[in-house]
């Protein structure tokens, strides 16, 4: 307790202890994702990032899900509650992105990425496959959630190695995912009442 006193009343005396701490942080973000992007400049390798990278885009589950809910009456509500909720989060790291204007590492030019959105803080693949790993949980089935949760970890990883992300992107967006997930799960019990009520 004392410990924690005796560091906010320095940082109170000299602000600048915390300026220069994320500095720190920021450099080291900076060093591991320069050295996971050494690592990846195998051409396999980032064939293999681009193909998992672009099975996470946000057309491909907001149609997807569409596409679910029309063929499956039985997964109508969840996939088409899923839908908004992928729809809704990926509005609102777009407009996270336009406000803090953190550009990307060094993304590949003219990559789609880099020609669509060139602003990188949060990951917005990083926080959209932590939300489908939570979508699956009303399922009921702990194989399919820790196959998703899997290729969950491969998504976000695939970003750090195409260079459109550091790593702090990925773990903000991984946990505004989740908590975006959580609010999904916790308007779930009222969502699915409205869906029975309209014969979903």
């Amino acid at each position: 307790m004392r410990g924690e006193y005796g560091i906010i009343t320095a940082v109170m005396r000299d602000p600048k202890i915390l300026v220069n701490f994320f500095k720190h942080i920021l450099a080291i973000d900076f060093q591991l994702t320069e050295a996971i992007g050494q690592w990846a400049r195998h051409q396999r390798i980032r064939k293999m990032a681009r193909l998992l990278s672009h099975s996470a885009d946000s057309w491909v589950w907001l149609g997807g899900s569409f596409l679910v809910g029309l063929l499956i009456p039985s997964w109508r509500c969840l996939a088409w509650a899923g839908g908004g909720g992928i729809f809704s989060l990926a509005a609102f790291i777009y407009m996270l992105k336009a406000l803090i204007r953190r550009q990307r590492p060094r993304p590949e030019s003219g990559w789609i990425y880099a020609m669509t959105d060139d602003h990188s803080f949060p990951s917005g693949h990083a926080a959209r496959v932590v939300l489908l790993v939570m979508l699956t949980l009303p399922i009921g089935q702990p194989i399919i959630s820790l196959g998703v949760a899997l290729w969950a970890i491969l998504v976000s990883f695939s970003r750090l190695t195409l260079g459109v992300h550091y790593i702090s992107d990925v773990f903000a967006g991984m946990i505004l995912g989740g908590g975006w997930g959580g609010m999904v799960l916790a308007f779930w019990p009222g969502v699915q009442s409205v869906c029975s009520a309209w014969g979903f």
